[in-house]
């Protein structure tokens, strides 16, 4: 029995060594947005030469400040100049949290640029998370 327990012990201690590299190399950083049209954020994003993503939900609203039903399009870059620009492509303004990748990105630090890809709606506001 004292053979099972002290192996016991030396597994969850190995496991959490090993694992606690992963978990301190993960990088997490918010921001939020109400635009017309577009604009470069200016938050910092300071991220490793690896994978990047962006989880995302926003909303379309008439000038009033109501919800629209006719839904916007919008885009979220990762702005590190003309060699280091990733973008998430077209997503809808319609409430529903979105994750999308950047790819690879260069290690260096980035801007977000948000824009509002057609012209429905008065503005686009939402909130994401940037991932590494």
């Amino acid at each position: 029995m004292k053979g099972k327990a002290k192996k016991l012990v030396l597994l969850t201690t190995f496991v959490g060594v090993i694992s606690l590299p992963f978990s301190a190399s993960s990088y997490s950083k918010g921001y939020t947005f109400d635009m017309k049209a577009g604009f470069d954020g200016s938050t910092t994003f300071s991220l490793s030469n690896a994978k990047a993503s962006t989880t995302v939900k926003a909303s379309t609203f008439y000038a009033s400040g109501s919800v629209s039903p006719n839904y916007s399009k919008y885009s979220v870059a990762l702005n590190g100049g003309v060699l280091n620009y990733y973008s998430s492509g077209d997503i809808s303004a319609n409430g529903v949290s979105y994750s999308k990748s950047f790819g690879t990105v260069s290690k260096k630090s980035y801007k977000l640029r948000l824009s509002k890809t057609n012209n429905i709606g008065y503005k686009v506001k939402g909130s994401g998370t940037i991932k590494q």
